[in-house]
């Protein structure tokens, strides 16, 4: 069920415009102890070019904070 699959993997990016991207994922629950803000400010200095995206997946009760810290930077 979770071993790697390519054409998924192309899938995916292909949906989501990202076929040339850099990603770097993040998978966890939307709380402070998980410190996405620290994330989204790092990723903003290490980001070398527009092809990197940082994907954020998860829920919890600070999701629309943290979804609106990144439409607003």
């Amino acid at each position: 069920k979770y071993k790697y699959d390519t054409t998924s993997r192309n899938l995916i990016r292909q949906k989501l415009g990202w076929e040339n991207c850099y990603v770097i994922g993040h998978i966890g629950n939307f709380l402070e102890a998980k410190n996405h803000s620290f994330l989204i400010n790092l990723f903003k200095k290490v980001s070398v070019d527009e092809s990197m995206r940082l994907m954020l997946l998860g829920d919890g009760e600070l999701s629309i904070k943290i979804k609106s810290m990144v439409e607003n930077t």
